[in-house]
């Protein structure tokens, strides 16, 4: 038997419907994370061996994930037969988790960046890990430039595995084509 977890209601009726058939060992619960970073939240109530499916390649939230104790991890880019053999899998027993990046962040900075991606400021992260306002933003600067990632909204995508979208101002600069045109004009 396989229960299907996911924030979308119509992710897990499919996801559902599309592995119905599938005979298993013992039940197993299959967490999809949908939409992206719901599997966080999903993970903490989830009693016995499951697999996560997240569309995420970010080496720091798959760490997140694989740090919650799922015994099967499965990208969106492996496809349902993939999928259905790693369900099968973690109902014998077996765990099915991909080879990680290794994270270059300390284990404070890794904290900071779970709080940043929370919407955490300064303060609140300087009061939840005890530390002083300025140390705090020391280390909110060293885990932007770890991650390239110019402002918070940036770090957030990245730790997602998304790509923000170009700086105007920064493009405009590397390129120097500093002429745009006007609203109804053509370049």
């Amino acid at each position: 038997m396989i229960r299907v977890l996911s924030g979308s209601r119509l992710v897990q009726e499919s996801l559902a419907l599309a592995l119905g058939d599938l005979l298993l060992h013992r039940a197993v619960v299959l967490v999809a994370d949908y939409p992206l970073g719901s599997a966080l939240a999903l993970l903490s109530g989830v009693q016995g061996p499951c697999v996560v499916k997240t569309a995420s390649t970010s080496p720091f939230y798959l760490s997140d994930l694989v740090a919650l104790g799922p015994a099967g991890l499965v990208l969106e880019s492996a496809g349902l037969e993939f999928l259905k053999w790693t369900l099968q899998q973690v109902s014998e027993g077996q765990r099915v988790l991909p080879r990680l990046k290794e994270v270059a962040l300390t284990r404070k900075e890794r904290a900071v960046l779970r709080l940043l991606v929370a919407g955490v400021c300064n303060d609140g992260i300087a009061s939840h890990l005890g530390i002083s306002p300025r140390r705090a933003a020391n280390l909110v600067s060293t885990v932007k430039q770890a991650l390239g990632a110019e402002t918070r909204a940036d770090v957030v995508l990245r730790y997602f595995g998304m790509t923000p979208a170009p700086n105007i101002k920064t493009t405009l600069q590397k390129t120097g084509n500093f002429s745009l045109p006007l609203e109804g004009e053509t370049a």
